[in-house]
């Protein structure tokens, strides 16, 4: 295969409510519940750099709130949602 062929797609999760597990504070906190809301990002690249897809981001809702008045394709971005913010068939058949 030419490398212009030969692409690789890779998927990371942002859990961007989540509090360190470590801090300054010594004493361990009980009773607090972690919050696992994430966004799962997908990258995606032929091997020699000419043809870079779009960067794809999954959320758990279709519209967030924060997101509401801001066009990720602008940024040159695509959102996409499903109930866990996870890449399934569904959107990898997009």
């Amino acid at each position: 295969y030419m490398e212009d062929g030969i692409y690789n797609m890779d998927e990371t999760g942002l859990f961007w409510r989540l509090s360190p597990s470590r801090g300054l504070y010594t004493q361990a906190r009980t009773g607090v519940r972690k919050d696992k809301s994430r966004i799962s990002i997908k990258c995606c690249i032929n091997a020699s750099g000419t043809d870079r897809l779009p960067i794809w981001f999954i959320g758990e809702y279709q519209t967030p709130r924060a997101l509401r008045n801001i066009n990720i394709q602008v940024m040159g971005g695509q959102w996409r949602w499903n109930r866990k913010a996870w890449i399934d068939i569904i959107i990898m058949k997009e």
